[in-house]
């Protein structure tokens, strides 16, 4: 077995191995929430945290120069080449489907799990995992079962209770083994959502106590400066995010179209801003819907993002449409982005979402999808002054520090 130095190691001092593909800078929601999580725990000097991640360009998380600031890693940075692209994973997928999803197009992550023990200069004392992706999980596990030590595994979207994901037979096999095992291996499993944790509750009795909470947060630092106010009497609606698969921009597209023919006048007293990557459907949807008022500025930087969320003086959040009601337990992070501002929100998500309680929670407004004849006559009451939001201020709860510290805590109990 390999011998690890103990050369400036205070043994007071413990040693968390943080694995994550998703670390900045690289660019993506989940980026963004373990940055947050990543600094703020790096500001608790009681521990010395080691990374390992993927080594960059990774496919789908464009480096995102904005989330430099969050890097403050006291010990190693290991990072791992991914063998993929675009062209080998159109390839696979013809050919060999069912090797993309053990578990994810990331898989050549886990598979070069002793690649980090050949590099990692100090031997941990607990290792924290942020997935997705999935590789992230497995590669976790394999560094667990190896080193021996603790494991807080968390999950930001439901594994193999995922509405989003159709698995095959086959794939639901490999995906069932591969989560319990590392639910059991793992002293703590957390989720963003309490009806996440419920869900895997439910599911999994025996590992019951061992089920936490640990949500997506939001900088403090971006809520000190003051945002911009309206300096025209045009309405600015803002969406920031991405549009893919079944999360589609359609029921608000077509809630404007319906508001427009219903009130011509409010051509000139709108303006609508869309930022983030789209997928072809939703390409093909603003073809349709050619609004002079609407605008798709495309992949943005999180800096341009949260200038755009300050213009606003309605912010959008768009959910997956999910028919049972029991698995909408997504909590997208863009939320508290939003919430911070204390500007009106407008949720198109299911009913009984979590996505639903936290934003009228907030003070705003929530719409099914089915319901665009609702929000057509909302937008337009509301264009037209006859609806006032009160935004509550948003619970603490949330912010990154305060649950950076709660991390450091379970580390330090574990």
């Amino acid at each position: 077995m390999k011998k690890f130095s103990t050369k400036h190691y205070d043994r007071m001092t413990r040693r968390i191995l943080f694995v994550s593909i998703a670390f900045p800078p690289k660019g993506d929601p989940e980026c963004i929430q373990t940055a947050r999580y990543s600094y703020y725990l790096s500001l608790h000097q009681e521990f010395v945290v080691d990374v390992v991640t993927s080594k960059s360009p990774t496919l789908f998380m464009p480096l995102d120069a904005a989330l430099a600031k969050y890097i403050n890693v006291s010990g190693q940075v290991i990072e791992i080449p991914l063998y993929e692209s675009k062209y080998t994973n159109f390839a696979l997928r013809k050919f060999f489907p069912g090797l993309l999803s053990k578990p994810d197009s990331k898989m050549t992550f886990h598979w070069q799990w002793k690649k980090v023990i050949k590099s990692l200069k100090v031997k941990p004392d607990i290792i924290y995992s942020r997935s997705y992706p999935l590789s992230s999980a497995i590669m976790a596990l394999k560094l667990s079962r190896f080193y021996k030590i603790p494991w807080v595994l968390h999950l930001s979207d439901p594994w193999t209770e995922n509405a989003l994901h159709v698995y095959s037979d086959a794939e639901l096999v490999y995906h069932t083994r591969m989560e319990k095992a590392c639910f059991e291996q793992a002293s703590l499993i957390s989720f963003t959502s309490e009806k996440m944790a419920s869900m895997y509750q439910q599911k999994y009795p025996a590992w019951k106590n061992k089920m936490t909470v640990f949500p997506n947060v939001y900088d403090p630092q971006l809520a000190a400066g003051a945002t911009v106010k309206r300096s025209s009497d045009v309405v600015k609606i803002v969406y920031t995010g991405g549009l893919a698969n079944t999360r589609t921009a359609q029921s608000f597209l077509a809630a404007l179209d319906l508001m427009i023919k219903k009130s011509p006048h409010l051509v000139t007293a709108l303006h609508v801003v869309f930022a983030g990557d789209m997928d072809r459907r939703n390409n093909e949807l603003f073809k349709r819907y050619k609004f002079p008022f609407l605008e798709h500025f495309g992949l943005v930087s999180t800096d341009t993002a949260k200038q755009l969320q300050e213009e606003a003086d309605i912010l959008v959040v768009i959910d997956s449409k999910i028919p049972d009601a029991n698995k909408a337990v997504f909590f997208p992070s863009k939320l508290l982005d939003y919430a911070i501002l204390q500007k009106p929100i407008v949720a198109i998500t299911d009913k009984g979402s979590v996505t639903e309680g936290f934003v009228v929670g907030q003070g705003g407004a929530s719409f099914s999808h089915d319901a665009v004849e609702d929000l057509a006559d909302w937008l337009s009451m509301y264009i037209e002054g006859k609806i006032k939001l009160s935004m509550k201020e948003i619970d603490t709860y949330f912010s990154a520090p305060k649950q950076a510290s709660r991390l450091a805590q379970v580390f330090k109990n574990i």
